[in-house]
C-alpha cells in the first residue's frame, strides 16, 4: 500500500509532547488506531486548544513523517506521568503553527466551510496527499527559521 496522509486531533500541550518525544499517537493511545498507520505515512496534527483547560489556539500544529514498522507502548511521559498510550516513531520537522481559518478554503475535506469544526471531531482521520502538500507548505511558510 502506498503512502497515506493523516490529521490527528490533540491540544497543543499533548502534541508539543509527543513531538519532544519523537513519537505519533491517536485517539488516547489506542492500538488499533497506530496500527493502521505505515512507515512514510505523513502525520498533521491540529489543536482546537492550548490545553485540556486552555484557551482556543485552532491550528496545525505539528508536521511530521512515521518512522519503522514498531508499534510500542509507551508509559513514561515526563510531564504525564499517569497517560499510558500505544505510539509509533515519528520525525517532526520544525514548522510554525497555522491557523485553520488561513486554509480553509483550499482542504478538499472541509464540506462547508461555515461549519468546519465537523470535519475536526473524529480523533484522527485521513485525508488526501493534495490536503497533505497544501498544510505541510503553509505550516513551512509559518516557521521563523
Amino acid at each position: 500500500m502506498g503512502t497515506r496522509y493523516w490529521i490527528g486531533v490533540a491540544d497543543k500541550s499533548y502534541v508539543t509532547a509527543a513531538v519532544t518525544e519523537n513519537i505519533c499517537l491517536f485517539s488516547g493511545g489506542q492500538k488499533a488506531v497506530i496500527q493502521n498507520m505505515n512507515s512514510g505515512d505523513g502525520v498533521i496534527y491540529y489543536s482546537p486548544k492550548q490545553s485540556h483547560s486552555g484557551g482556543a489556539l485552532q491550528c496545525f500544529t505539528a508536521l511530521g513523517q512515521v518512522v519503522g514498522d514498531t508499534v510500542y507502548y509507551k508509559d513514561d511521559w515526563p510531564d504525564h506521568p499517569k497517560f499510558k498510550a500505544w505510539v509509533r516513531t515519528c520525525s517532526y520537522e520544525k514548522t510554525g503553527d497555522t491557523a485553520v481559518q488561513s486554509v480553509l478554503d483550499r482542504l478538499e475535506f472541509i464540506i462547508d466551510t461555515t461549519d468546519w469544526g465537523v470535519s475536526f471531531e473524529q480523533a484522527q482521520f485521513e485525508i488526501s496527499e493534495n490536503d497533505f502538500n497544501m498544510l505541510a507548505k503553509a505550516m513551512r511558510s509559518e516557521c521563523s527559521d
